[in-house]
């Protein structure tokens, strides 16, 4: 809004043409603002009433005793504080346009019309000034709101990047550090660089793409790779910072779920897998017998099933204790595992009981090699620090299809020649009947 009274300082050494200008602005039109001038006939004394005070507009001749007017204008257009006109002579439009770059408002040429109509003129630089002020105020408004914005992304406890036209134009400090870079260093590189390789890139961005077309966001579970080279699960969540204008780029929140995955695949693991030897459990390897003895029927192959226990381990338990049997029983399924292929299964069944799974086995011979191998093995002496143990297993066998069609018709035949083992003697195997 326009003020009712505008200050005008006008540096004119001229008198006859700063009464002329002070005439025309004389003849006031009631709904336009009352100009008040003052005069100024040289630099020096311009430079004066500027230190005393600020006018609204300013009108400056080029050429004044002291110097050229363009001396009073601020060097650029972001410095103006109130808008100035500077008045040429005939042939100076080429200076004039220069001025124009130093902060003048607007130039005239010198005439008796001009100078007379000088009213017009400033009314027109008033209300271009008036634009200029509110633009300003809100640009400024907008970097303030955009630097609180960028202190709120810095502060916050997790990783936020923003893409533009699919390069990195910022990151803030957490994402750098979880990646193990400096401050700006990802700063204009491609958003490619941040995932363990072309492929997750590929399938995260069309993932995130799909999502924010159909509901204006979008979030995966991704991996981004470290500077160094380590890999790290992330939680990817994406937003565009304009809606109406996809060219204004998207900003991502990246979040470590290394650790909650790591312990989701812990809980897992335990859940299928014994605690102390990391064998299967039960479950895992009933399961896993079950697919082999479907995979059996179609290829009409066969598959053998062991049950093994180890043979007076009562007595290590008894005599050097509960921590040296447990470190025994961690050594005899290293021993078991060291004897299979790979892929064979074992699980622990309980105790010291353990469960041997051998697919895609054809005759007895195969089963048979097995079984020795690991007699063998565990007749080898248990070193626990300064404990030595001497342990031997007996093993019973139950062939797919001869001695059952089921695992638990399977274990169950191989727990009965096993017993049957020994019984005659321990430390030998022997197959169902």
């Amino acid at each position: 809004m326009i003020n009712d009274e505008i200050h005008v300082l006008l540096v004119e050494d001229e008198e006859d043409h700063a009464e002329l200008i002070r005439r025309g602005m004389a003849v006031r039109d009631p709904d336009a603002p009352e100009f008040r001038l003052q005069v100024a006939a040289t630099l020096a004394e311009a430079r004066a009433m500027l230190a005393k005070y600020t006018p609204d507009l300013m009108i400056v001749d080029y050429r004044l005793p002291d110097g050229e007017g363009v001396e009073l204008l601020p060097g650029s257009f972001e410095k103006r504080e109130f808008p100035i006109i500077l008045m040429t002579g005939h042939g100076d439009q080429a200076l004039a346009v220069n001025a124009l770059k130093s902060g003048a408002m607007d130039y005239i040429v010198k005439t008796e019309a001009t100078m007379t109509d000088m009213q017009k003129t400033c009314e027109h630089a008033m209300h271009e000034w008036q634009y200029i002020k509110e633009r300003r105020k809100a640009l400024q408004q907008l970097s303030t709101r955009e630097a609180m914005i960028k202190r709120m992304f810095q502060a916050a406890p997790t990783g936020i990047y923003m893409v533009v036209k699919h390069k990195i134009s910022f990151v803030n400090e957490h994402l750098s550090a979880m990646l193990g870079y400096g401050a700006d260093e990802l700063v204009g590189e491609k958003e490619g660089v941040l995932f363990c390789n072309d492929q997750e890139f590929e399938r995260s961005s069309r993932l995130i793409a799909d999502q924010i077309g159909k509901s204006g966001l979008g979030s995966v579970e991704t991996r981004f790779a470290g500077k160094h080279g380590e890999n790290m699960d992330i939680w990817l969540g994406a937003a565009p910072v304009d809606e109406e204008n996809p060219a204004a780029g998207i900003t991502f929140t990246a979040l470590d779920i290394t650790e909650r995955k790591k312990a989701e695949a812990d809980m897992r693991f335990m859940a299928s897998h014994d605690s102390l030897t990391g064998l299967a459990n039960r479950n895992l390897f009933m399961d896993r017998m079950s697919s082999a003895l479907a995979m059996a029927r179609r290829h009409k192959s066969g598959v053998a099933a062991m049950f093994l226990d180890l043979d007076d381990f009562k007595e290590i338990n008894d005599s050097m204790g509960h921590d040296v049997g447990d470190i025994v029983l961690q050594q005899v399924a290293a021993r078991i595992m060291a004897c299979l292929r790979e892929s064979d299964s074992t699980a622990r069944f309980g105790g010291d009981e353990f469960l041997v799974l051998l697919p895609m086995t054809v005759g007895r011979e195969a089963a048979a090699g097995v079984a020795a191998k690991v007699i063998a093995e565990m007749s080898q002496p248990f070193e626990i620090n300064d404990h030595v143990a001497k342990l031997g297993c007996s093993i019973g066998i139950a062939m797919f299809p001869e001695h059952g069609k089921s695992p638990e018709e399977l274990i169950n035949r191989a727990d009965a020649a096993m017993y049957e083992a020994k019984q005659s003697g321990k430390n030998a195997w022997l197959f169902a009947h």
